[in-house]
């Protein structure tokens, strides 16, 4: 069994390999359930469920509070694990209780329905996702993620069989919210249920309170401004632009996505408690940091920009052709999220090194350039312009994180970033088959098919040209690593 001594390198490949692993498969089942969902329900459904879901997601903040970053970080108060633990759990239910009482209040007195039924819904799966905020900090504080990576695995096929279910049984709005309740009670039966990570007990001592509340306080600032960057655009598109709209907007957001969740999720996940035991080791800091950046970016270069030269047929053959308006919006949100990476990384970065105010400041600035894009290009340009102006505002916050980040660690932007963007910009012009034949044979697929592997080529040859002594220093520095690591299965128990 592996001890928590053994080197922070094996940990961290071990628990991304788990992530990446399960990621995958969860990825496909996730897929497929968004499809199925995308051809079988209302666009108004999905209008509905992204509107209460980002209300939801807004104001679910106020329940953590920023605790889940304090019992991560390593202090005095966080030495004793059981104990931070213990303090951790009792002030997360005392303020998520506060939370959900709060919104089922309001939803009850300004609400109706069907919105009223999906935030009460969506609030008590929240509340319940809340309440499970502790083990998962824990495991993530040990930076041991099977038992997370498996609960995420089997959440997904658990949630598409009861979304597959309530749509046979004649559901729409439901189909959507039992999706969430699905996930929130799995993860609490995983995690609380089952071979508890950490004992439930309620306790508030004084020195750890105001520790976690003072910590707690600085985060939930960076937090609440994560939160409304996250779902401001959806609230805007739901409130003026219509429920039908923002059904299109969403679903393109939620596939523009995939990319991402399936290759800067599972390493996120991870880095975070990697960031943080290498605090105050400048070298190492700056290695694990480029690498990781360097590896997602590479990776999500290659994915969203093959489903940005094929987006047309994958979205006419994938989910119909009643989804096509939002295919602008679906190609915008796709070249954004290529460096999507970088954002969540270099955000980790500065939570696990201790600091939160650089994501307070820089959060803020995004949320003030994306509330003048909305309105203006939105109201404008619809759903295209919200996406826009979301788009920038991520440009805006990567840039300013990636500059004050060299306060702490050593890095090259133009090694990290020069290659890959010509990789890329080589893989648009043979992409471009379409454009440059005049048209290409065959129906859709076949069509997507050709651009999809002329993207591929002509980026992978390049990239390779451009780089195979750094592609080949990554292999053989994974093959190293991997070699002699045993699989842990301490958090299993």
């Amino acid at each position: 069994m592996m001890e928590r001594t053994e080197p922070l390198i094996r940990r961290t490949v071990a628990s991304a390999s788990w992530r990446f692993a399960t990621q995958a498969a969860s990825g496909l089942a996730l897929f497929g359930q968004s499809v199925y969902l995308a051809r079988m329900l209302p666009v108004d459904a999905f209008g509905v469920f992204a509107l209460a879901f980002s209300v939801v997601g807004l104001t679910q903040v106020l329940g953590t509070f920023g605790l889940g970053e304090a019992l991560l970080h390593r202090c005095r108060e966080t030495a004793d694990e059981q104990r931070a633990a213990a303090v951790h759990f009792s002030l997360t239910a005392v303020l998520s209780l506060v939370w959900f009482a709060l919104l089922v209040l309001a939803s009850l007195l300004f609400v109706s329905d069907p919105l009223r039924t999906a935030l009460i819904v969506l609030g008590a799966s929240g509340l319940l996702t809340n309440l499970t905020l502790t083990p998962r900090m824990i495991l993530n504080r040990r930076v041991q993620h099977r038992r997370l990576a498996l609960l995420q695995l089997s959440s997904a096929v658990v949630s598409t069989v009861v979304a597959v279910i309530l749509v046979l049984l004649g559901a729409e709005l439901w189909a959507l919210l039992g999706i969430d309740i699905a996930v929130a009670v799995w993860f609490a039966i995983g995690l609380w249920c089952w071979r508890p990570v950490c004992r439930l007990r309620f306790t508030l001592p004084r020195p750890e309170l105001s520790y976690f509340l003072g910590f707690g306080m600085r985060m939930s600032a960076g937090k609440i401004l994560q939160r409304t960057l996250d779902h401001f655009d959806k609230l805007w598109t739901g409130a003026f632009l219509g429920e039908t709209a923002l059904g299109f907007y969403s679903r393109a957001r939620l596939f523009a996505g995939y990319p991402h969740k399936l290759l800067g999720v599972p390493i996120a996940a991870v880095v975070g408690g990697t960031f943080a035991e290498l605090k105050g080791k400048v070298e190492r800091l700056s290695i694990a940091f480029f690498d990781v950046v360097a590896v997602l970016l590479r990776a999500a270069f290659w994915v969203g920009g093959l489903l940005v030269v094929a987006a047309p047929e994958i979205v006419l053959v994938v989910l119909g052709e009643r989804w096509l308006p939002m295919l602008g919006t679906f190609r915008l949100m796709l070249v954004f999220t290529l460096l999507e990476p970088i954002n969540m990384t270099v955000a980790k970065l500065f939570h696990g090194i201790g600091k939160p105010g650089v994501i307070v400041q820089t959060r803020a600035f995004q949320l003030l350039v994306m509330v003048a894009g909305v309105v203006t290009l939105g109201g404008r340009f619809g759903i295209e312009g919200v996406a826009v102006a979301l788009g920038t505002a991520q440009l805006v916050g990567i840039g300013s994180m990636l500059v004050r980040s060299r306060r702490f660690i050593d890095i090259s932007l133009t090694r990290l970033l020069a290659a890959p963007s010509v990789a890329l910009a080589a893989g648009f012009a043979a992409g471009s088959l379409d454009l440059i034949l005049g048209g290409l044979p065959g129906g859709a697929l076949v069509q997507g098919g050709m651009k999809g592997i002329a993207f591929s080529l002509a980026y992978l040859i390049v990239l390779a040209a451009l780089e195979r002594r750094y592609l080949l220093y990554l292999a053989q520095r994974l093959q190293s690593v991997l070699r002699p690591v045993e699989m842990d299965r301490s958090d299993l128990r």
